[in-house]
């Protein structure tokens, strides 16, 4: 077996004497620490130094590459069975407290699909302008021809804003162009994606149902008021962005249509992170990132990726006991969900590695990752109102009692404290009675103060 797997790293060489040691039957253990070593060296230690320098936990930027390989990975499959075949494309979701770092890790690892899509940009702007002037010059019959040969849209990997309109017409775009029809649907805050859902065409809008669908992709129609008709077989999108904890319940764990389910989470239940200017990303890591992620696009890759037979199967087999095993215990079904995103994830990491065939290592490889953010999803289960508050409640009495005294207002205007006024006045008045805090009132306008109890020791 030890022939088949061709492990280099130590960690998988202990994963085949512990095969060994348990009869073949794979049982690794929980993980603790983030698994750098799933991803190619450049990419790990960009995770590595990217998160230093942030202040994130590395799995926030995990996500951010997860998002990256998506593209990279678009044009392929994934066939774990014959005829069923899995796609690239993720929901990913990132949920941490006002200023725990979310923004910078998720965008960041997709720098160099915006310099792809940058060139595209400039590229279609000038045959475009060029056109336009052969279309005004032109007359009669050699006008009408010109004017069916419009320059190709350009590329868009990665949407931040617009119209769920505009995503189908650009998924349409793709798919006529001979391109996998997938792109990252990203907002650095998922409250207003979701939020908006139902609001369009007065409340009688798809939109939810679309992204319900997008994630296993679907045979898309666009509905269009002129033009020709337009077919995007096996549209599909990533989503990508960060949530509080609170919005999260609000839109996620009250439904029980399966939308929670299909995202891959990363949860960090710190507050704000202070920022340290002598931290950052040195700039060799950033380069040798983006020219890794530049040679995985430019690479020729299989269109269809067979994960079928022998030792493929049995470690494909023994994930799903053990998602099964792991859904049981905490009552929940979304053990289904876990295993086509392990599918999602292991086409990732196949294309990412530079595999042109499935394989064992890479297979294992895709099974501890999504292992991993499975704990995380499990996690973001248990997040609840009440514990948000109570750690915010301790927050705000920590930095009362760095910088006591201290007016109201700023604590009001601080933007790691969240934006409800209505929580943090509840808190304060909390704090007051059990006289862990005291107010003074000043000036014409009684501008309140709150003063830290001496006495009083957290």
């Amino acid at each position: 077996m030890t022939n088949v797997l061709s492990i280099e790293d130590e960690l998988l060489d202990a994963r085949i004497e512990q095969l060994k040691a348990n009869g073949n039957k794979w049982c690794p253990p929980k993980p603790k620490a983030f698994p750098y070593h799933l991803f190619p060296p450049e990419i790990s230690t960009y995770i590595k130094e990217f998160s230093k320098s942030t202040g994130s936990i590395p799995a926030f930027t995990a996500i951010g590459v997860l998002a990256c390989g998506s593209i990279l990975a678009k044009d392929s499959s994934i066939e774990t069975k014959p005829n069923y075949f899995d796609y690239s494309n993720l929901y990913l979701c990132v949920v941490g407290k006002p200023g725990a770092s979310k923004s910078a890790p998720i965008s960041m690892p997709l720098k160099p699909l915006s310099k792809i899509q940058t060139a595209s940009f400039q590229k279609y702007n000038k045959s475009y302008e060029a056109w336009k002037i052969k279309v005004i010059r032109a007359k009669g019959d050699d006008k009408k021809q010109l004017e069916l040969e419009e320059p190709e849209s350009p590329t868009m990997f990665a949407i931040t804003d617009g119209s769920i309109e505009g995503f189908k017409d650009n998924l349409c775009n793709l798919h006529e162009r001979g391109k996998g029809p997938c792109a990252i649907f990203q907002k650095d805050e998922l409250k207003g994606f979701f939020g908006s859902m139902g609001q369009y065409k007065g409340g009688g809008g798809d939109e939810y149902e679309l992204w319900l669908s997008l994630w296993q992709g679907y045979d898309m129609a666009p509905k269009l008021k002129s033009g020709p008709a337009r077919i995007c077989p096996d549209a599909r999108a990533t989503v990508l962005g960060g949530i509080q904890p609170k919005v999260m319940q609000e839109h996620f764990q009250d439904k029980s249509d399966g939308m929670f389910d299909r995202f891959v989470f990363a949860v960090d239940k710190r507050g704000a992170q202070r920022a340290v200017k002598t931290d950052y990303l040195p700039d060799e890591s950033m380069k040798a990132y983006e020219k890794y992620i530049l040679s995985v696009y430019k690479m020729d890759k299989p269109d269809n990726f067979r994960a079928m037979g022998g030792t493929i199967d049995q470690a494909f087999q023994e994930y799903y006991d053990w998602c099964y095993k792991r859904g049981t215990e905490i009552n929940h079904g979304a053990f289904k969900k876990w295993e086509r995103n392990f599918h999602k994830i292991l086409l990732i990491l196949l294309v990412m590695w530079k595999r042109e065939t499935v394989d064992i290592e890479i297979t294992y490889k895709a099974i501890d990752l999504m292992k991993y953010f499975v704990e995380h999803w499990i996690e973001s289960l248990g997040i609840s109102k009440e514990d948000d508050e109570d750690n915010l409640k301790q927050i705000i009495l920590d930095f009362i009692k760095e910088k006591s005294p201290v007016e109201e207002r700023i604590i009001k205007r601080k933007r790691s404290f969240g934006r409800n006024v209505t929580i943090i006045d509840e808190i304060i008045g909390e704090l007051e009675d059990e006289e862990k805090i005291f107010l003074t009132k000043t000036g014409s306008k009684n501008k309140k103060t709150l003063h830290y109890y001496p006495e009083f020791t957290c």
